[in-house]
């Protein structure tokens, strides 16, 4: 009865504001960000906005510039509604009218826009407080009203209350994305097209890099462990990804769990087709053992060269974790004593002996016939040898020269990898593959790898 009361006063108002306003759109601002909307034909459903009435709505939310970039359909609508505060019909609304039940097993949702005959299904995890249940954690929201889907949503809920980036697909597919703050709508916008890239797409979570050391800690508390690195970056490992801290600023941020997504929704578990459909084929491919590395160049706010990495498990052509991190100022190599001996090696030789290496577990001595583009897309020192933790041997057989330019060389190549699997059994896994090496000052490195798994079993 007490929402019928509230529908019926809601309707009274907005008729009396169409008749004074002669058929124009009227929009008011009251108190901090919270934007009021009436237009002379009330389509006011679940914050849904038409035309002029919208736009006006985002402009004095956010500026004309925002607006631009805002999706005018229904699910942006309805985000852009809310924006900073709620509106004039579910302001009357009491705290607990705002709280919807998921269809499927009863956790609740904050809804800041009820409306009648709407339902919404949760896929996430839940947690208890007395006798509530709510959604707590990454997951999808479907909602439907009559029951027909009108849109999908997939972030983080926190006690039942959106925090942190949202994606929204509506009925027609189309996509938007939403920041929010404990319930509340903090900002909208359309997704970039692929291979178009800002400094936003450095994000992981709520972090992006050159954030501030206070932001994390404010955020995120005291870390499970901290370590330094090489290069003296502070390594922060939290329960969902690992922040590197350098000169007081994010410089690196590393996916631990499919908790922490990038601003266009890839997460751990995404499919190597989904990354390139959000983010284009501008990419650097690299095979790095039981991964294939796709890597894009963008640079943060402040200016740093940085690279987007998405590391695919070669086995099942899924996400296995995601790295933003600066490019590391590696110097070019340099002559040493050895360079005479060295330049006698032949280009073949050079890359049978990399691998040596890594069966030896030299791992300088690897990561120093990397060319300077390689060793910026590996990494530091670190990160490398890491990446090579469970390798026992790595093997290269049946090189065959296919191009010769110049200080180049290009080789096929067969390469046998044993690694070390739980319950002591040994993973023998066979590539096919393609190398490039390049001659500088006497010396050949590896500039460009890519191979593809043929063959694997078990010891």
């Amino acid at each position: 009865m007490l929402r019928m009361k509230i529908i019926v006063g809601v309707v009274l108002v907005l008729v009396a504001a169409s008749l004074s306003g002669c058929g124009k759109a009227v929009v008011k601002t009251v108190g901090k960000g919270i934007v009021k909307t009436f237009t002379k034909a009330p389509r006011f459903v679940k914050g849904e906005l038409r035309g002029r009435a919208f736009d006006q709505a985002i402009d004095a939310a956010y500026g004309a510039e925002t607006r631009n970039k805002t999706s005018t359909n229904k699910s942006a609508a309805k985000v852009g509604a809310v924006a900073g505060g709620t509106t004039v019909a579910n302001e009357l609304l009491s705290d607990d009218e705002h709280w919807i039940e998921a269809s499927n097993n009863g956790a609740r949702i904050w809804n800041p826009e009820p409306q009648e005959g709407e339902s919404v299904r949760w896929s996430g995890g839940t947690i208890r407080e007395g006798d509530k249940l709510y959604a707590q954690g990454y997951g999808k929201l479907e909602w439907s009203v009559d029951g027909k889907i009108f849109e999908t949503t997939e972030g983080n809920l926190e006690h039942g209350k959106q925090h942190g980036r949202f994606t929204h697909t509506n009925a027609n597919g189309e996509k938007f994305y939403s920041e929010w703050d404990n319930g509340e709508p903090v900002s909208v916008e359309r997704q970039a097209a692929p291979g178009t890239f800002d400094a936003k797409d450095l994000s992981l979570g709520e972090f992006t890099i050159d954030d501030r050391a206070d932001k994390v800690a404010s955020k995120l508390g005291k870390a499970l462990s901290a370590t330094t690195d090489s290069d003296g970056g502070n390594r922060l490992k939290y329960k969902d990804a690992e922040i590197v801290i350098k000169q007081g600023k994010i410089s690196a941020l590393v996916s631990m769990s499919p908790a922490w997504a990038t601003p266009r929704g890839i997460r751990e578990g995404s499919t190597s087709q989904e990354v390139v459909d959000k983010y284009g084929t501008s990419y650097l491919k690299t095979s790095f053992g039981e991964q294939t590395l796709y890597e894009y160049e963008i640079t943060s706010a402040d200016g740093h060269p940085c690279l987007l990495r998405f590391a695919v498990n070669n086995s099942n052509g899924k996400v296995d974790y995601i790295s933003e991190r600066f490019v590391q100022n590696t110097p070019e190599p340099q002559n040493d004593t050895k360079t005479d001996e060295a330049s006698e090696l032949s280009a073949e030789q050079t890359f049978k002996n990399y691998h040596k290496a890594i069966t030896n577990r030299n791992y300088r001595e690897a990561y120093e016939t990397l060319s300077y583009k390689q060793r910026e897309r590996r990494g530091d020192i670190d990160s490398y040898a890491a990446g090579y933790k469970d390798t026992i041997s790595s093997e290269v057989s049946d090189m065959r020269l296919v191009s010769s330019d110049g200080d180049s060389r290009t080789f096929d190549y067969t390469l046998t990898a044993r690694d070390r699997q739980q319950g002591n059994r040994v993973k023998v896994q066979t590539f096919k593959g393609q190398v490039t090496m390049a001659q500088d000052k006497g010396r050949w490195f590896i500039r460009n790898v890519d191979s593809k798994k043929i063959n694997e079993r078990f010891e």
